[in-house]
């Protein structure tokens, strides 16, 4: 039993090349044609498609450009700096967890509208300092991934705007430390 295979032969760059367009009965003969015809133009250009689909599927293969894939390298990597520590590394996994709807996605295809959009949600849903985090991390990870792989071109991340921070703790007036230690000393009492 063979299978039906609809091709194209022509002669590339003076080489004769043959390039399967599709599988009968998956594809039917119209369809056949017409991608075929499309073909031959493009041979007649000069274009060998045996050569584009062997781009696409080493592409495709290419785990380098995928957002979580870059993390583990990253992180593997020890950071920009080479100096990871171990807690650090967790934080970055768990802010990563934000990112979850972008984890396969290849760092070419994260534009700076779907930066800006996914900072504006997490803000809403999470809040500013979640949000600042998780957009910090993927800031990181893009500028790694530029420095190693020369990709993506440009950061995606650069045109975000950060929520603006307030520092959460207060260092506490002198003149409140004796009220302070008193009444934290009335807690030890009453828990023996």
């Amino acid at each position: 039993k063979g299978r039906k295979v609809f091709f194209v032969m022509r002669r590339v760059n003076g080489k004769l090349v043959r390039a399967t367009v599709g599988l009968f009965p998956e594809m039917n003969v119209d369809t056949a044609r017409t991608r075929a015809a499309a073909m031959l133009v493009k041979m007649e250009d000069g274009l060998n498609p045996n050569i584009d689909k062997k781009r696409k599927r080493e592409l495709q293969a290419d785990k380098r450009g995928i957002l979580s894939e870059l993390l583990e390298s990253y992180i593997a990597s020890g950071g920009i700096k080479g100096e990871l520590k171990a807690t650090t590394a967790a934080a970055y996994r768990y802010a990563f967890k934000r990112l979850n709807k972008w984890h396969g996605k290849r760092v070419e295809e994260i534009t700076s509208d779907m930066a800006k959009e996914f900072h504006a949600e997490l803000v809403k849903d999470n809040g500013g300092y979640a949000a600042n985090h998780a957009i910090g991390l993927l800031r990181s990870i893009m500028v790694y991934s530029m420095d190693k792989y020369k990709r993506p071109a440009v950061n995606p991340t650069n045109g975000v705007k950060w929520f603006k921070e307030t520092a959460r703790r207060k260092s506490m007036d002198p003149e409140t430390i004796p009220d302070f230690l008193k009444a934290l000393d009335e807690l030890k009492g009453d828990t023996g």
